[in-house]
């Protein structure tokens, strides 16, 4: 419906339209979005100019390097050096995948409680110091923020969480 609009109104008269967008990152199916949109954008446009951003100044390597893995592709130039690394955790239920995320909290912090440091399910850090505002967690469905809140106050880490909150 909106490629309808836009050619409707491009016809109309002379105008610019200007697409930006990552057919990588279209993440909207689920609401009725076509990444093909983007491959067929110069064809419903025609005259259209493609500009290819190949570099990337935001992410760094360890990022740019995964996700290139993940998409099978290679990886774009640019990035950051800073350090970091991924972890991989298959989870098999939310609140597994909660409890995992407090773990990993509890290591870079070098334990968050003496049970912690007692039980040696963790080492004391001994790389940069880390404080609670340092850590972020991101999740892609909202409704597993539910979980990991619960088991981050569980454990008396600070949360705040940002974003939409669902109608109960």
């Amino acid at each position: 419906v909106q490629v309808g609009i836009l050619k409707a109104i491009s016809k109309a008269s002379t105008c610019h339209i200007c697409a930006i967008g990552d057919p990588d990152q279209a993440i909207y199916g689920f609401r009725g979005a076509d990444r093909n949109s983007f491959f067929r954008f110069s064809m419903d446009f025609k005259g259209a100019k493609e500009i290819t951003l190949k570099r990337n100044y935001r992410s760094s390597q360890v990022i740019l390097k995964a996700s290139a893995t993940v998409m099978e592709k290679a990886p774009m130039e640019g990035g950051t050096e800073g350090k970091g690394y991924i972890v991989l955790n298959p989870c098999a239920t939310e609140e597994e995948e909660a409890e995992s995320v407090v773990e990993q909290i509890d290591r870079l912090m070098g334990g968050i409680s003496y049970f912690s440091l007692d039980t040696k399910r963790v080492s004391p850090y001994e790389g940069d110091e880390l404080s609670f505002g340092d850590i972020a967690v991101l999740y892609r469905i909202n409704s597993l923020g539910d979980k990991i809140e619960k088991a981050l106050k569980r454990a008396g880490i600070p949360t705040l969480r940002a974003g939409e909150t669902p109608l109960r």
